[in-house]
């Protein structure tokens, strides 16, 4: 092999237009990273550190052609005082050169860091999972589950849903989260910062943040987002992110269908795993291969579908516990709305 004959390093500010014409001519022409600095700066770009970009690169020795890049995001970009900083990989390109395994060599550079507290990817294809499992990855899919609120289907895959009689908690109450809220909530890694400068700040989504108050105290916070399918009138509350306790969420069955229920929503869709523990949803139905609602909206791919994950834990620390459909970059648009 000729792995002396690349080199990998950090990329910098003078490197962007560089590599968003790398995925321009090796992924996807047109890709969304490359039309638009807003989404690219969210993921890739510290705020507070202009000049630190999130990017691996590996560039030949010769003449510093580019031969492969490995994006990756820490949940530091969002809040700096988080303690238990996960690193999330993301955009892993390369192109053949001289038989040198470039993909590996990127992904080995990364993880040899042991600072983080974890690495982790949301959404892996499934041909590079047995690569992960070689560094040591825990490797699955994630659990796709499913709250009706209103009986629903999807005609042109024969998908039907109907609400059932879930208890009502009293103790449960559901309010709106709003951006100056003094709540003090730190889990596994997430804070109220990161929820604010992930979410609330950004421009491309609209975003619904929802307290669930148990006993008077905030216990979780979910954040999701309304995705309307207008081809079969179909609106869904879509959870994309959740600081707390998630299986409050399915305690709370009943008080988020009524809290829903007027507002014309269908479903809750609910993507997410525990690492630690596989615990069924009671009031939740979950998506099945002769059952199920889509994963992927822009496009809408109407097949069923799982996404994967793979995670590696650093100092024995089981962090994250949870994986959520917003970790990495899996909420990101596809498509540039005017």
């Amino acid at each position: 092999m000729h792995q002396n004959e690349i080199i990998i390093k950090d990329a910098n500010i003078n490197d962007i237009e560089r590599i968003k014409d790398f995925i321009n001519k090796n992924w996807k022409k047109n890709h969304i990273l490359t039309k638009s600095d807003i989404i690219f700066n969210s993921y890739y770009v510290n705020q507070n550190l202009k000049k630190k970009i999130y990017f691996k690169l590996a560039l030949s020795k010769k003449n510093q052609l580019l031969v492969g890049i490995l994006g990756y995001t820490p949940y530091s970009i969002y809040d700096s005082n988080i303690k238990d900083n996960g690193i999330w990989l993301s955009m892993w390109l390369t192109i053949p050169f001289k038989n040198v395994p470039v993909g590996i060599l990127l992904l080995n550079e990364l993880i040899n860091n042991k600072k983080n507290t974890y690495f982790a990817t949301l959404g892996a294809n499934t041909n590079v999972l047995s690569i992960y499992n070689k560094f040591g990855f825990k490797v699955g899919s994630m659990n796709h589950w499913i709250l009706p609120i209103k009986n629903f289907n999807y005609p042109s895959i024969n998908t039907t849903f109907t609400r059932k009689k879930n208890l009502y908690s009293k103790n449960i109450k559901i309010k709106f989260f709003k951006k100056n809220s003094s709540i003090k909530l730190n889990y596994y890694g997430k804070s109220i910062n990161y929820l604010n400068n992930k979410y609330l700040l950004n421009t491309f989504y609209k975003y619904i943040i929802l307290e669930l108050i148990k006993n008077k105290k905030t216990s979780t916070i979910i954040v999701g987002r309304i995705i309307k399918i207008k081809r079969f009138n179909i609106n869904i509350f879509k959870i994309i992110d959740v600081l707390g306790d998630p299986y409050l969420i399915d305690y709370s069955s009943c008080n988020l269908i009524d809290f829903f229920f007027d507002q014309n929503i269908h479903y809750i869709d609910f993507l997410f795993k525990d690492l630690k523990r596989e615990k069924k949803l009671i009031n939740f139905k979950k998506s099945t291969k002769n059952n199920f609602v889509p994963i992927y909206f822009e496009p809408l791919i109407l097949k069923y579908d799982v996404k994967n994950y793979c995670v590696k834990f650093l100092n024995n620390k089981i962090l994250p516990k949870y994986i959520y459909s917003g970790d990495c970059d899996q909420d990101r648009p596809n498509i540039i709305r005017p």
